[in-house]
């Protein structure tokens, strides 16, 4: 139950919303083909970019290693790991935006002071990471990009919510453009994250050799690759015998 100034409007948002779904149905309804080719297809080139940017961190040459199936396989997991989340969202999307348009004034400054402040810990973090030579300088670049990138989309969402919810075309190019700009930041992010960042390492055993503290990149039905004392190695799965997580306390 919604209380106070906020009853009325979640009364007009359940009716926009209604009139809204119906809409969509219909007009999915009448392009059905077109758009399931268009979603495969913008799906698709979405996954491959994020993949594209992630493996470009140890080696761009592993993506021709990727194929369609693949793809496939990481847009599903994908979908199914932020499903849940993005529909949580949206519950609450609505009456946040009512929120923000009764607090304008405030969300503004609130947005400018926010970002203000993840640029000024991300450029201390940058400075500390020079200054001692960790390695982790990459990555606090690409996180403290990623961590703008979200808050700038949230903000690009609200402000063409209105317009998204018309079909404007302009709108939901200026939207996908800039989701598929930040998809690549956050693929680069993630590598970092995986390359200087993560204690997750394996001892993997082939038919030939051991290698140990080593850290997976990608796990292919067809091939491994994993990095190991600063190496990309590739095996074909058909040569793997184990993987095992170990414990590296030097990392």
């Amino acid at each position: 139950m919604t209380f106070g100034p906020f009853s009325s409007q979640s009364r007009a948002r359940d009716s926009a919303t209604f009139h809204f779904v119906s809409e969509m149905l219909e007009f999915l309804t009448k392009h059905f083909i077109v758009l399931s080719t268009l979603v495969i297809g913008g799906a698709s080139a979405v996954a491959m970019l994020f993949l594209a940017a992630y493996l470009a961190v140890f080696d761009w040459n592993l993506i021709w290693l990727v194929e369609y199936t693949d793809i496939a396989k990481l847009f599903l997991i994908g979908t199914a790991l932020l499903s849940s989340a993005i529909a949580t969202a949206l519950n609450y999307a609505w009456d946040l935006l009512a929120w923000l348009k009764h607090q304008m004034k405030v969300y503004k400054w609130g947005l400018f002071v926010g970002i203000a402040l993840v640029i000024g810990a991300g450029v201390y973090s940058i400075h500390n990471d020079v200054k001692t030579g960790n390695g982790y300088a990459a990555y606090h670049v690409f996180r403290m990009l990623s961590t703008i990138g979200v808050v700038s989309l949230l903000y690009l969402l609200f402000r063409e919510a209105e317009q998204l919810k018309q079909l404007n075309w302009l709108s939901i190019l200026n939207v996908a453009s800039s989701t598929v700009f930040a998809l690549g930041i956050f693929g680069a992010t993630y590598g970092y994250y995986v390359r200087d960042v993560s204690k997750n390492v394996m001892q993997i055993t082939t038919k030939s050799e051991t290698f140990e503290n080593a850290k997976v990149i990608m796990f292919l039905s067809h091939h491994l690759a994993f990095l190991v004392e600063k190496r990309v190695v590739v095996i074909p799965t058909a040569d793997l015998i184990k993987v095992l997580a170990q414990v590296n306390s030097e990392l």
